[in-house]
């Protein structure tokens, strides 16, 4: 009995203190306003071809050097097949 009055004095200095909810104001403009903090505003501007470059720079970079490797690549192999290197030697001894 004494561990009930004990959890009974406990319980509301341990449970949190309910708070009621923000209400959220809801204002209707125009219909045509979009929001924000002035109400209706323009698009940004599209950033122009050299300051895409300028932002990127690096994973156009990384594109080229991967395209190149890739070209030697197969490059490579297809000179290497005409001149005999894969196959027509070693079938020959």
């Amino acid at each position: 009995m004494a561990l009930h009055h004990a959890k009974t004095l406990i319980r509301p200095v341990a449970a949190p203190l309910l708070r009621p909810a923000q209400r959220r104001t809801v204002t209707r403009g125009d219909r045509d306003d979009m929001g924000g903090p002035y109400g209706q505003e323009p698009r940004p501007p599209r950033p122009g071809g050299f300051d895409v470059i300028k932002r990127n720079w690096v994973a156009f970079a990384g594109a080229g050097v991967v395209g190149i490797f890739a070209l030697s690549y197969v490059g490579r192999k297809k000179e290497a097949q005409r001149e005999g290197k894969y196959g027509d030697e070693v079938s020959r001894r």
